[in-house]
């Protein structure tokens, strides 16, 4: 058992099984920072952050793919076929609403008209484009980080038996509960 204090300065315990041989400790740690896992191929066993960015950036969700991350896959592809699909859209309908505007003579209502729809797509386009690229941004993030923790989210600490005793008979349970109440305000 190890006595740890978390941010709050409470002191706990750890409470795991014990490995009575130090070597088979050392290479469990070992592994564990080696960014390796089981699997046939080093392909598998192993995740490079940097290739996982460079798939990213070739098309949005491949960094996820290489992680292996399914879910996260299909949310990028989501939103990124979303975002860039409603720019590429806004930059056709503004293009297209320039070339209407542009047949009427400048001052008349009908070109004000399409003068304003212009300017509304071309508003839209800048919009989605930006989001576009913070979800671009994000992917590349995410793809990093999944990496980089490829070799921690495999890794399952050993089962402690349910019919263990605490230690210490005076080992306390520290709980932190934190409520809170949503109310509407009245003018």
């Amino acid at each position: 058992m190890i006595t740890v204090i978390d941010s709050l300065g409470i002191p706990g315990t750890l409470r795991g099984q014990t490995v009575d041989n130090p070597d088979s400790t050392k290479k469990v740690l070992q592994k564990m920072g080696s960014n390796e896992v089981e699997g046939r191929t080093q392909w598998e066993r192993q995740k490079n952050p940097k290739v996982a960015m460079l798939c990213h950036t070739l098309l949005p969700g491949l960094g996820q793919t290489y992680n292996g991350r399914r879910l996260k896959v299909g949310l990028m592809v989501g939103f990124a076929s979303f975002y860039y699909g409603n720019a590429w859209l806004n930059l056709k309908n503004w293009h297209a609403a320039e070339a209407q505007r542009d047949q009427f003579e400048q001052g008349t209502p009908e070109y004000n008209t399409r003068n304003d729809l212009a300017n509304f797509y071309e508003e839209e386009a800048r919009t989605y484009l930006w989001w576009s690229g913070a979800v671009w941004l994000i992917g590349l993030i995410d793809s990093w980080i999944d990496a980089h923790l490829y070799d921690v989210r495999s890794y399952t600490p050993p089962k402690v038996e349910e019919s263990q005793t605490p230690q210490a008979s005076n080992e306390q349970i520290n709980y932190l509960t934190i409520g809170f109440t949503l109310e509407r305000a009245k003018k």
